[in-house]
């Protein structure tokens, strides 16, 4: 998962051509009123309906737990930069989320269902709100800018032929000693954008062929001479783990300063 931080408001961490920054991510939906607001727009290939099955596989799961590691690199004229962290996901329906993401720095998004805190050791402190209503008026609200699909637009139900355009399929191909679904399109956000120098810009979910859940995901942005290049390798996805309430608490640092607006 990719996070960061949204104009004037409590967003993801998504990784783009400039350094990660902070935002705020949080899941809250109970699993009626989610299923309620799910939407899908009608499958015209046989490499659509794969990634529409994928999007409800997601959808149904009461819980979900990962681990990752995630590889970016920038190319240019220049050379190439490459950056290596790991982010560790626990989700649980009604509203609650752990989020973890290591690397030079700390980010910490807890909600036990109760209160929601964003901790980051970059900034030496944390931010402290009331939990969205539910996953899918968060994604409606703060998440229009995300970079194709990722696991919380799966979770809370987005429909993914609104994320990804072109979508082709290949079979046969395995990643982690297990076989693999291959499924890549175009980042329809990105192509949309007028404006930027986008020369291409394509998302491919590695989607394992006996859980049905996405294992890694490789995301291409080339735009003018620089091109991002980003990888999640995922280790254990679980579907519908048991995740104790303790999973979703935090306990802030002595010295975190509390940077929460009007605080």
């Amino acid at each position: 998962m990719r996070l960061r931080i949204h104009a004037g408001s409590l967003t993801r961490l998504v990784s783009g051509l400039a350094a990660t920054a902070l935002m705020v991510v949080v899941a809250g939906c109970a699993k009626k009123a989610h299923e309620a607001e799910r939407k899908r727009s009608a499958a015209a290939s046989p490499a659509e309906e794969a990634l529409v099955s994928v999007a409800d596989r997601y959808a149904d799961l009461n819980s979900f737990s990962e681990r990752t590691q995630i590889t970016k690199t920038v190319s240019d004229a220049e050379g190439q930069e490459t950056t290596v962290y790991q982010t560790e996901l626990s989700f649980r329906r009604p509203n609650r989320i752990f989020y973890e993401m290591t690397g030079d720095d700390t980010t910490v998004i807890a909600c036990d269902g109760k209160r929601l805190i964003v901790y980051s050791s970059a900034q030496g402190g944390y931010v402290e709100d009331d939990p969205p209503e539910n996953l899918a008026a968060f994604v409606r609200d703060h998440h229009a800018d995300a970079v194709g699909l990722d696991e919380l637009l799966l979770l809370a139900g987005s429909d993914p032929l609104e994320a990804l355009d072109d979508v082709a399929i290949a079979e046969g191909e395995s990643f982690a000693d297990q076989p693999v679904q291959v499924l890549r399109g175009t980042v329809k956000q990105i192509a949309q954008d007028e404006s930027a120098e986008t020369v291409s810009a394509t998302q491919s979910l590695y989607v394992g062929a006996e859980d049905g859940l996405v294992h890694r995901v490789v995301t291409e942005i080339e735009r003018g001479e620089a091109v991002l290049r980003t990888e999640e390798a995922m280790e254990g996805p679980a579907a519908d783990p048991t995740l104790p309430d303790d999973r979703f608490k935090y306990q802030l640092p002595a010295d975190a300063e509390n940077l929460t607006p009007d605080a």
